[in-house]
């Protein structure tokens, strides 16, 4: 089945830790990837307590390796393209990072992109991912925005990420706009 990319996109919401192994999942508690069209993941990380500014120096370069919800979490930011993190000093605006590896062409070099929210909107959204990740977790959705719409957090992509400047050509083809 061809999927195609459009506007009205597949939704798909999964806890993170639902894609871990268990020993490492605990790592990724609270966090949720937000999956538009299969294409575009927005992650929702909790607060990052690590100093900034946030480099994968201070993370083990093998995933397996962790051993705090913290470098999960800074990784998880620095290498999505799209994510959410609460922040009540940055909540309403955004940084860009540089991708940290090696890219051939730097006009199509990553930069991933967060997004800052306050402390409670944050427990809100996670709220409302949980309650959506039973509609729409399973590894193929075929959920669709139009059915969703009434989530809170489906809102604040489309408002924050998908109107967004910062929204890449790309994403913003794959999610047919």
């Amino acid at each position: 089945m061809k999927i195609g990319n459009p506007a009205n996109y597949y939704v798909r919401v999964r806890a993170r830790s639902w894609d871990e192994e268990p020993e490492q999942a605990a790592l990724y508690e609270g966090m949720y990837s937000f999956d538009l069209n299969q294409l575009v993941r927005v992650s929702f990380v909790p607060a990052v307590t690590a100093p900034r500014p946030w480099s994968l120096d201070d993370v083990p370069t093998d995933i397996s390796d962790f051993t705090t919800a913290q470098q999960a979490r800074v990784h998880e930011l620095l290498l999505t393209d799209y994510s959410v993190t609460p922040d009540d000093e940055r909540a309403g605006t955004a940084d860009q990072f540089d991708w940290p590896f090696e890219w051939t062409d730097p006009a199509t070099r990553p930069r991933p992109t967060v997004f800052y929210v306050t402390a409670d909107e944050f427990d809100r959204l996670s709220s409302d991912l949980e309650e959506l990740s039973d509609v729409a977790g399973e590894l193929h959705s075929f959920v669709r925005r139009s059915e969703v719409l009434e989530h809170e957090v489906v809102r604040f992509i489309e408002r924050r990420i998908l109107d967004s400047p910062l929204l890449t050509p790309d994403s913003a083809n794959s999610i047919g706009r």
